[in-house]
């Protein structure tokens, strides 16, 4: 059974099978405060397929076998061990960890393959790093130089020997800068004078790995990093570029060319037309008159992290405003200000493919990226028509119902529910000894209720009680105004009552 020849393909336990590394950094850990008896010896592996997996030599093996490796040189391990990662302080993010044993073969490559990576790391950008309490892996990053301090020595408190620092400061393409403070041989060993010409002023791009995010306490408490003893800085490393373009969600801010987001063309060669002295125009290259509008946008757009310029040209601009280029302008009569057609792309996201331009790869002052395809248009959301809202007054069973319409100056209107009843409410004793105009004073506490509620003052309101129109009183009494009780449906009436009020009617 043929054993693994990948990091990914190593299981748990003891491991015979020959494994091709790259060793990407070493390290030796000494205890908490730096100064003590080595630790162990780190190491971050490397193989063809681009994994990668921390190693350690005990302290016990360390005279043995931390000088068998060197960082940069490719070796065949074999007999080795294959245990459970730390779960803090990481360097690598990985579940598993090799253990170099006393039994452990090295063996190194002469003739290394070139699919091994030199640089492992996991970029972090500079505004995603924020301090935390507990590090489970170590934080990686890039920027340019911008400014760097002399290495200096300090005697932390209660210890005895001093420690050498040294703080380098980075910013990425969005100005963001970040403070990395790098620690003991980083610190010393940081030198640009082979790399930096200052008459030609080059940049120089720092990859920095295995650092913790902290806090400036002399800053306001904004986020840096300090270097771990798995800290490695690289200037101008050689890492191949990814290739374009990129996969973005874009919201168009604003269009910066407002007077120039067109030029004349010529249909065949596509190049930019020269005005003639009659206003016509000719192609430089053809010598053509064929020519006609077409789109040359220059906007800034956003997303979830910055902001950025982009450059559109009529094929990918035609794509976001859905409109030809010679329907929106005309040459005779060129007029101010962005038509109505390009107003219609603001504050709209788009899935765009994007690109660098070319002046954007060769300097760091034009920063521009060029649509290379609209993937997706925003969706047509159909229009929202406001509704004018309604108040309805159920009154008691037997009475009519009464529906006000919201007053215009208010949006929002209080409505209450009441509970719906199925049977009429049975007669209490009250109700038999109640006046003959107990109806009209429920309905006049109902109308000063909803006036309250619709703030509609002193404007009357009719109501209908059975069947016949009845004046509403406009001056409710005290008690009417100060009564804040929850309003109830009127009961109906007892039968008993209804016949009294018939026989007493007919006597008279």
């Amino acid at each position: 059974m043929q054993g693994p020849k990948y990091l990914s393909e190593l299981p748990k336990g003891r491991c015979f099978s020959p494994i091709t590394v790259r060793v990407i950094r070493k390290w030796t850990h000494h205890d908490s405060s730096g100064q003590g008896v080595p630790l162990y010896v780190g190491m971050v592996l490397a193989d063809a397929q681009g994994h990668a997996m921390y190693a350690e030599i005990a302290d016990d093996l360390i005279g043995e076998k931390a000088c068998l490796f060197d960082v940069g040189k490719v070796y065949v391990l074999k007999k080795f061990v294959v245990n459970n990662a730390k779960k803090s302080y990481r360097a690598v993010d990985r579940n598993l960890l090799i253990n170099i044993s006393q039994h452990t073969t090295v063996q190194v490559v002469p003739n290394p393959p070139s699919s091994i990576p030199e640089y492992i790391y996991r970029i972090t950008p500079l505004p995603a790093i924020k301090p935390v309490r507990f590090v489970y892996n170590y934080t990686d990053t890039i920027g340019y130089l911008i400014k760097y301090k002399a290495a200096h020595t300090f005697v932390p408190k209660n210890k005895e020997k001093a420690k050498t620092l040294r703080e380098i400061y980075i910013k990425d393409l969005s100005d963001n800068v970040m403070q990395v403070t790098l620690w003991g041989d980083q610190a010393t060993g940081f030198n640009i004078s082979d790399i930096y010409d200052r008459e030609a002023g080059n940049l120089i791009v720092c990859l920095i790995v295995g650092c913790y995010p902290r806090e400036d306490l002399m800053n306001n408490n904004k986020p840096c990093l300090s270097g771990s003893p798995a800290c490695s800085c690289y200037l101008n490393p050689n890492i191949p570029e990814e290739p374009g373009p990129f996969k973005c969600a874009v919201t168009v801010v604003c269009i910066t060319n407002t007077s120039s987001w067109w030029y004349m063309a010529c249909r065949p060669c596509k190049k930019k037309a020269d005005q003639q002295i009659d206003g016509s125009y000719s192609c430089p290259k053809c010598g053509g008159y064929n020519t006609a509008p077409r789109y040359l946008l220059h906007f800034i757009g956003k997303d979830d992290t910055s902001e950025a310029s982009f450059l559109a040209y009529d094929d990918e601009a035609y794509q976001m405003i859905q409109k030809e280029c010679e329907a929106v302008v005309n040459p005779l009569h060129k007029r101010e200000g962005l038509p109505q057609q390009l107003q219609s792309i603001m504050n709209k996201t788009y899935i765009l493919s994007v690109d660098l331009t070319d002046e954007s790869c060769q300097t760091t002052k034009i920063r521009e990226y060029q649509v290379k395809a609209v993937l997706e248009r925003p969706s047509k959301r159909p229009s929202t028509h406001r509704t004018t809202a309604a108040y309805h007054d159920p009154q008691g069973p037997g009475s009519s119902t009464a529906l006000i319409a919201t007053p215009p100056s208010h949006s929002e209107v209080l409505q209450i529910e009441y509970p719906a009843q199925s049977t009429p409410v049975p007669a209490s004793q009250t109700d038999h000894d109640a006046p003959k105009d107990d109806r009209s004073r429920s309905t006049t506490k109902h109308s000063v209720a909803r006036r309250r509620l619709l703030r509609e003052g002193s404007s009357p309101i009719k109501h209908t009680a059975g069947g016949d129109d009845e004046p509403e009183n406009t001056q409710p009494s005290d008690t009417d105004t100060e009564d804040t009780t929850p309003l109830e449906p009127c009961p109906k009436k007892a039968k008993s009552d209804t016949q009294t009020d018939d026989a007493t009617a007919s006597q008279e």
